[in-house]
């Protein structure tokens, strides 16, 4: 349903985290629109098909950051009790669903990217798939079918059934840290039902797993390739030149932040909250961070591969650069010009 829900109870809480919301909506808008223009701007043909990769990088940032912003999920924890709404103008189960199909697509696009650099950096044959159209059907198709299953575990594994509901509804009565919503609006998943390891739940406990396994080999592929590109980097820095070597090692720096900054950021707080109530840990401060670490992902990305990348680092200076001298010649003109003025005006 639509309009805007509160965060939480504590008025001041609310307003600190509400105005952070704008911001970072605000910041995640401009940055990676910058970043899209930097990448559009850049002319250097070593980057290749790679160019369209940081395109859909920044897209996917993007539209991460309108989910989020729209849907605001937070998640509550406590005994053997997941749950997660939305707090924002769209609330209720299927948005926060949403949210969480949403929520895996940048892994699924950075799994490409290292792929992309495995295959440059071997100069494999088969880059040359990553400028056919087929291929890249193959890569949305891999981030709509994640994105698909992450939805159908909050939505249909995370279970709903009178037991999973009563015991919601108690954590969301007598332990909610969030301002508590309707118990119809939430994506719940109690673990077991007899206390921590007794009387396992076997429809969430499996949707976690779906979610664990899918990210688990998407980093695990990450990790793989980043060890394989650094290998084939020391093996061939005797034969190519500096200039190619020291875009390879800042590609590779970008994309060692891009897979490590999301699961510090986006990742961390939400599985943080998942996990805990099936290892029957009580960590219930994640209502507090998501919002912000959630929040503060799409535009740290964007930051950091402008920053990492010395060629959109140097176009964005010139930029500045550029615009201060005009603002200072288009000063010392508009001084020339009243100067001349009231030198004239002298001899009348």
């Amino acid at each position: 349903m639509f309009g805007h829900g509160d965060l939480y109870d504590d008025s001041l809480l609310n307003v600190v985290i509400s105005v952070y919301h704008h911001i970072s909506i605000v910041l995640s808008l401009l940055v990676n629109f910058t970043l899209i223009a930097l990448i559009l701007k850049s002319r250097r043909k070593d980057f290749g098909a790679y160019r369209f990769l940081l395109l859909t990088f920044a897209t996917v940032d993007i539209y991460y950051a309108l989910v989020h912003y729209v849907v605001m999920p937070i998640p509550e924890s406590w005994g053997s009790a997941f749950a997660m709404t939305g707090h924002g103008y769209l609330t209720g189960k299927f948005a926060v669903c949403w949210f969480a199909g949403v929520h895996s697509h940048s892994f699924v696009v950075l799994v490409f990217h290292f792929l992309y650099r495995l295959l440059a950096v071997k100069r494999s044959q088969y880059i040359e798939w990553f400028g056919r159209l087929w291929f890249f059907g193959v890569q949305y198709a891999s981030v709509m079918l994640v994105g698909l299953s992450w939805f159908s575990v909050l939505y249909y594994f995370f279970d709903d059934d009178e037991f999973a509901i009563d015991y919601v509804r108690t954590m969301l009565r007598d332990h909610a840290l969030a301002t508590a919503l309707p118990v119809e609006d939430y994506s719940t998943a109690v673990f077991w039902t007899n206390g921590t390891f007794s009387g396992p739940r076997w429809s969430p406990i499996f949707g976690m797993l779906v979610m664990a396994q899918t990210m688990s080999a998407g980093y695990g592929f990450m990790i793989y390739s980043a060890a394989k590109i650094n290998w084939y980097m020391v093996k061939d820095s005797g034969v190519v030149s500096k200039r190619t070597a020291s875009l390879q090692k800042q590609l590779l720096k970008a994309l060692m932040y891009q897979m490590l900054l999301p699961l510090l950021t986006a990742y961390s707080p939400p599985l943080i909250s998942v996990m805990t109530p099936f290892l029957g840990i009580t960590m219930r401060l994640m209502s507090y961070a998501t919002p912000i670490l959630c929040g503060m992902h799409p535009w740290l990305d964007g930051c950091v591969l402008i920053w990492t990348i010395k060629e959109y680092r140097m176009l964005l200076l010139r930029f500045f650069t550029r615009k201060k001298i005009a603002d200072k010649d288009h000063t010392a003109s508009t001084v020339k010009q009243g100067n001349s003025i009231a030198g004239n005006s002298s001899h009348f």
